[in-house]
């Protein structure tokens, strides 16, 4: 009995072996060509690329956005009479909002009532809880007593001793023209810097602002849009 049962086991192990030859593929042992072989190599797909990290050379070196992650500067200013008549805030002026966009900084402003920036700023000194910058420090009636004054208070730094090292080109400025009487106070002291708006040369900037005229009313009335004909008025 017991080699019946051997000679059964046998006879199926064989029948295996037998039905594994057959039902090979006879290709299998056929070497792909190259192209098929697989590779460690990255293809065109696989190729990496550089990562984006969104910013672009705007010239000189300037890289925009300037931050990484939006940024939120807290900024008190007395509001811009221009800019009253047309809103509630600097926030608002376009120039601003593209700014925002481009540098990824965000400034926040916070405008005291007219008529009373000379109190609202006394009281924030006196909080010592300050924003990140104060402007529109350039009107003596700002501070009480002016920027001596406030220099005096320390509230304001003294900025004599600092332009050298920190703004050698201003301080060149400053050497070859009128612009030192300008913003120097009585007490001898450089309270804060200026836009300049003319070159050594005394040249004044060319214009940067003026009348616009709207291209699709001038057109409609018949008139020549060219900017010899606005010139003179055809």
């Amino acid at each position: 009995m017991k080699k019946a049962i051997a000679l059964v086991l046998a006879l199926l192990v064989a029948a295996t072996l037998f039905a594994g030859c057959t039902q090979s593929d006879p290709q299998s042992s056929v070497t792909p060509p190259a192209s098929a072989q697989p590779s460690d190599k990255p293809t065109n797909s696989q190729t990496p690329e550089p990562e984006d990290d969104g910013k672009r050379d705007v010239g000189n070196g300037l890289m925009l956005p300037l931050v990484d992650e939006r940024t939120v500067l807290t900024m008190w200013r007395p509001m811009m009479s221009n800019v009253a008549t047309l809103h509630t805030s600097m926030n608002g002026v376009i120039s601003n909002v593209e700014k925002e966009k481009r540098t990824g900084i965000v400034i926040e402003f916070d405008h005291p009532a007219v008529g009373t920036e000379a109190e609202t700023l006394s009281l924030l000194i006196a909080s010592q809880v300050f924003p990140d910058m104060i402007g529109g420090m350039d009107k003596s009636t700002v501070y009480i007593g002016g920027p001596d004054k406030a220099i005096e208070d320390g509230v304001f730094l003294r900025l004599n001793e600092y332009i050298d090292e920190y703004a050698p080109n201003f301080a060149t400025y400053l050497e070859n023209s009128d612009i030192y009487k300008r913003i120097v106070t009585d007490g001898g002291n450089i309270p804060y810097t200026v836009t300049i708006q003319s070159d050594l040369d005394g040249e004044v900037q060319p214009p940067w602002i003026g009348p616009m005229m709207r291209l699709d009313y001038s057109r409609s009335a018949g008139r020549r849009t060219g900017i010899n004909s606005i010139i003179r008025g055809n």
